[in-house]
């Protein structure tokens, strides 16, 4: 049952327009599935549809501390378009996410950050003054020694 309550949580962000999270999920057009909603309503939910999102929950990798995430975040809740994964990975898959392609591949700027060792700040500014994304991810990161004044005690 512990499914259950999870899809409670976030069902009422897509139906309930007092919710402050809706204008991100319900108010931009996400919509749950009628087999999770267990209704032909789009805004009416009936225990049949909780009792199978938690079957699907279960046969689709739930474990305690997992997020549902969706796949495609232009799409609504359903099984083909949702997954279980942690809390790190749903934060690389967000509407706000800059996204960036280099050598052929394309992850957000906090994963490139991580990757090359350049602070997120970093890339941000370079990319601001009219850097292409080719040179803000090949020049490395200035590297500040710090310096001793000679006679001072540090």
């Amino acid at each position: 049952m512990r499914c259950m309550r999870y899809g409670a949580g976030w069902s009422g962000d897509v139906i309930d327009a007092t919710r402050k999270d809706y204008p991100h999920y319900g108010g931009h057009g996400i919509r749950v599935c009628q087999q999770w909603r267990g209704s032909d309503k789009p805004n009416e939910w009936n225990y049949s549809g909780f009792e199978e999102f938690e079957k699907w929950a279960m046969a689709h990798g739930f474990k305690p501390g997992m997020t549902l995430d969706r796949i495609n975040n232009n799409l609504g809740y359903r099984p083909d378009n949702t997954r279980w994964v942690s809390k790190k990975a749903q934060a690389y898959n967000r509407r706000t996410n800059r996204y960036l392609t280099y050598q052929g591949r394309t992850q957000t700027l906090t994963q490139w950050s991580k990757e090359l060792d350049i602070p997120d700040y970093t890339i941000c500014k370079r990319l601001a003054k009219g850097w292409s994304v080719e040179k803000t991810l090949s020049t490395p990161r200035k590297r500040f020694t710090l310096l001793s004044i000679p006679g001072s005690s540090a």
